[in-house]
């Protein structure tokens, strides 16, 4: 066929202006590039975030090697559980001093700590023998863990009466009927017991010198009772309420142990 007398063949199609639909998608697609700052050669393909591990507190406290707390970790861990809930001059208020507290970070037997902090204890179990009353007050995490300590206290309590406050030993109204029939010497329970027992009417703890919190000890989590929000709200509600009150007209003592 013939070329067309008006066909102007002998020009480029590309001088007149006119592209291919090849040529235009590379066009646009260098376009893009220049618009995102990638140069030939490059992937135009966005590079893909990765992804953050997550790292659980578990780990956390696992690779901590905490040395034994001090009066000035306790008054802030009270400060922390009271920031909100209580003005400056409250939680001021507060505060262990520094009289009140006992440590002896280089003992790690139970009998031999108490032995060190309480030098009383014959004198102590002769007292008044009101009912209702407890001179020696341990508070742990849980009722295995108080079972152990009571186990480990053997030595320290010798002969004396002595009473378990937490959930799995006995029933609440149980415990209230023991405690209402002698005076005890030596307890161990959890916050959240001795609380409700306390709140019940059934243990006057203004006869109580010492009260030893099982503070440093960690679980096979590596955790302390702080580091777990419900115990640890127990905790601090038990303190606040009812012994921190007491320390200064009072002679008792808190133990870190």
């Amino acid at each position: 066929m013939a070329d067309g007398l008006d066909d102007e063949w002998w020009l480029d199609t590309k001088e007149q202006g006119q592209r291919s639909e090849d040529e235009d998608d590379q066009i646009k697609t260098s376009n893009r590039k220049k618009d995102f700052g990638i140069l030939d050669g490059e992937l135009s393909e966005e590079p893909k975030k990765k992804k953050r591990k997550r790292v659980k507190i578990t780990d956390k406290l696992a690779k901590r090697e905490d040395s034994p707390a001090t009066s000035k970790d306790f008054n802030s861990w009270l400060d922390k559980c009271g920031s909100g809930k209580l003005c400056a001059v409250e939680l001021e208020d507060l505060h262990l001093k520094e009289s009140s507290l006992l440590c002896n970070p280089n003992l790690s037997h139970l009998s031999e700590y108490l032995n060190s902090v309480i030098p009383d204890w014959t004198s102590l179990k002769s007292e008044s023998k009101e009912k209702n009353t407890c001179s020696v007050l341990l508070v742990t995490s849980s009722a295995k863990r108080a079972v152990d300590l009571n186990r480990d206290a053997q030595k320290f309590k010798g002969k004396c009466s002595s009473a378990k406050l937490f959930a799995k030993h006995m029933k609440l109204k149980d415990q209230i009927s023991f405690l209402g029939k002698k005076k005890i010497d030596f307890a161990i329970g959890t916050p959240n017991r001795i609380g409700a027992i306390i709140g019940a009417g059934a243990l006057n703890i203004s006869k109580t010198r010492y009260l030893i919190l099982d503070w440093n000890w960690r679980d096979v989590k590596k955790r302390r009772m702080i580091d777990l929000p419900e115990l640890e709200k127990d905790l601090f509600a038990l303190l606040k309420d009812h012994f921190l009150p007491l320390l200064e007209n009072n002679k008792m003592k808190i133990g870190l142990y």
